[in-house]
């Protein structure tokens, strides 16, 4: 188990070690993880907790039950979470860096949803409605603002914000309706 615990460390900041032992503390079915993604397969439950971040230059796949427990998930590409699968979000705040487009598949219902990187497009699948059930954090640059964009041209996809209004800067929305509050997009374009 010493040797373990270094290689557990190691693997929660992001430098993802394939191993099935590892995997197998977390699971009682494999889960498959790389640097260049992240999938909880069908029928395994995954949980991240302590504040654990899980850092994938590359795709998250929900193909099972992932509870994201007070941890962060930061991604650079895709988020996918079939209907079949669950995905828990406890307070944990889901992250999107880096200038790859991102794409979010299904409907998730985030805590907290950020995303800083200046130029960066999400695009959301049309006809899904997304929930941020606390903070909204979206800020680009006046050169560089944040593309929210349908996976599907003038086919809206919706999101919620159950909890209260939210405030997001420098950014260029598409084919979006905010439900149940208001975005107040400063600086942004619509």
């Amino acid at each position: 188990l010493k040797k373990l615990v270094p290689r557990w460390s190691r693997w929660l900041r992001g430098n993802l070690e394939p191993s099935l032992i590892i995997l197998l503390l977390f699971s009682s079915v494999p889960i498959f993880a790389s640097e260049a993604s992240f999938t909880v397969e069908a029928g395994s439950t995954f949980t991240l907790s302590n504040t654990a971040t899980l850092d994938i230059d590359g795709d998250v796949v929900i193909n099972g039950e992932f509870d994201a427990g007070n941890g962060t998930v930061r991604l650079t590409e895709e988020w996918k979470k079939p209907a079949a699968a669950k995905f828990t979000g406890g307070t944990s705040t889901l992250e999107f860096y880096g200038s790859a487009i991102s794409t979010i598949f299904g409907n998730s219902a985030f805590y907290n949803f950020k995303c800083t990187a200046a130029g960066k497009q999400l695009n959301f699948t049309d006809g899904t409605d997304q929930t941020v059930n606390n903070t909204f954090t979206l800020t680009g640059t006046s050169a560089n603002k944040i593309k929210l964009r349908s996976t599907t041209d003038a086919t809206k996809w919706d999101i919620t914000f159950p909890n209260g209004s939210q405030i997001v800067d420098y950014i260029d929305v598409k084919d979006s309706d905010a439900n149940t509050n208001t975005v107040t997009c400063r600086t942004s374009v619509d």
